[in-house]
């Protein structure tokens, strides 16, 4: 099964534009629901997915919750990939029209809140809580609050349709319970430069976990999907790939040059016990990013006082192997990415 089947076949259900109000039929979401399940356990469905969301993450747009692989035209209706970390999960909240959940790998765990007592009592109150393992999809159809989690070690991967109606307020939503009211409005201030750290990272993670899914597959979509893992990754990321049986990682020979990943990110070097750290601001402070011995210090001190430096230009006493280490870990940190000259 295909993605473009899985389009087709929720064309033809009876779903309302997107700028209708009112809820489709239960049976409708039941039949999309029935699609999923079919789409969930096919490899070729999930590597077409998988090509857009790494078109996605190529586009460099910020990332914050779910964010949209694809909009149906139309309906409105959105599809998403949910990326969970070892024992990871977003917290209680709510969905305020229909979605449906699709756990392409590994499995989760959902905790469920009664709605209605939640809202009388001012606080969550437990419903039920239940695993859903790789293959499952379920549904909320009717407006309710979970919690779903990664229970285990390993990363999980879900897959997401989403109404266009979901995330509206209720007319109720001022009665809601504390956990579930947003955040006070930042009033206009600029998102901070730490902020594309956090997402250099992040971005690195998910890719390896693509990776990872494609180069198991055996559908004839996988090697083009490993290859865009290997296109968009890290130098370490790359090297992973290359692990999986990707293309060949960059060598110790290739230019290594690096660039800060922000405009306005402050990176400062500091003496440490032990040698020597290099530490970046954030909104909550100075956190120290990378530690090493008194060998890289002019290392450090050079990376926080240039925007764009060559690897191998790293002065101090460290050979080839060191810097190459040196610039590796500039790059997994965040603070720095690769600049490619091919």
């Amino acid at each position: 099964m295909r993605l473009d089947d899985v389009v087709d076949t929720f064309a033809r259900l009876d779903f309302p534009d997107r700028n209708e109000p009112g809820l489709p039929a239960r049976e409708t979401v039941l039949a999309a629901r029935t699609a999923m399940e079919r789409a969930v356990a096919d490899d070729d469905f999930l590597l077409d997915c998988m090509a857009l969301e790494l078109g996605l993450i190529a586009s460099g747009a910020p990332r914050n919750g779910l964010v949209p692989f694809l909009t149906l035209a139309g309906s409105g209706i959105r599809m998403a990939f949910g990326f969970w970390p070892p024992y990871g999960g977003p917290g209680a909240h709510e969905h305020t029209a229909w979605t449906i959940t699709g756990v392409c790998r590994n499995e989760l765990e959902v905790r469920t809140y009664d709605r209605a007592a939640s809202y009388r009592s001012g606080a969550l109150v437990d419903q039920n809580l239940f695993v859903a393992p790789a293959g499952k999809v379920g549904f909320i159809y009717e407006p309710g609050i979970h919690a779903p989690r990664n229970p285990t070690r390993d990363w999980s991967l879900s897959i997401h349709v989403i109404s266009p109606r979901d995330g509206l307020p209720l007319p109720d939503h001022e009665d809601a319970p504390r956990e579930l009211r947003p955040p006070a409005p930042s009033d206009g201030q600029p998102v901070h430069a730490y902020a594309s750290v956090m997402a250099a990272r992040q971005k690195q993670r998910w890719l390896r976990q693509l990776a990872q899914i494609a180069a198991a597959s055996a559908s004839p979509l996988a090697p083009a999907q490993l290859a865009a893992c290997f296109d968009l990754g890290s130098t370490a990321t790359r090297a992973y790939v290359e692990d999986l049986g990707g293309a060949a990682a960059d060598g110790s020979s290739a230019a290594y040059l690096l660039r800060r990943v922000a405009d306005g990110l402050v990176l400062r070097q500091q003496s440490t016990p032990g040698g020597s750290a290099l530490a970046v601001e954030t909104p909550g402070g100075l956190v120290c990013e990378i530690e090493t011995g008194d060998i890289a210090r002019a290392a450090l001190s050079y990376a926080a006082g240039h925007e764009l430096l060559d690897v191998a230009a790293l002065p101090g006493a460290l050979d080839d192997e060191e810097r190459f280490a040196l610039g590796m870990a500039l790059e997994e940190s965040g603070l720095f990415e690769r600049v490619r000259t091919t």
